[in-house]
């Protein structure tokens, strides 16, 4: 599996928003079938910080097919 998701994974399983937000370029946009949409490093930051100061037991496993071209969680 690509290092990226691998970081991305133990990232958000460790609710480490700093590493979570060093997995994505800038101007990059992170869709959350709850949270919705957000681009942009500031962005992505306070999303992902609401998300696990609001919620409860996240976990993301993650399985790779071989192919990646637009990361789906």
């Amino acid at each position: 599996m690509p290092g990226v998701v691998r970081r991305f994974e133990a990232a958000f399983n460790k609710q480490d928003v700093d590493a979570l937000v060093g997995c994505f370029t800038e101007g990059a946009t992170y869709t959350d079938t709850f949270f919705g949409p957000h681009t942009g490093h500031p962005a992505l930051r306070e999303m992902f910080a609401r998300m696990f100061r609001e919620g409860r037991d996240y976990a993301a496993p993650f399985a790779y097919t071989g192919k990646l071209h637009r990361v789906v969680v």
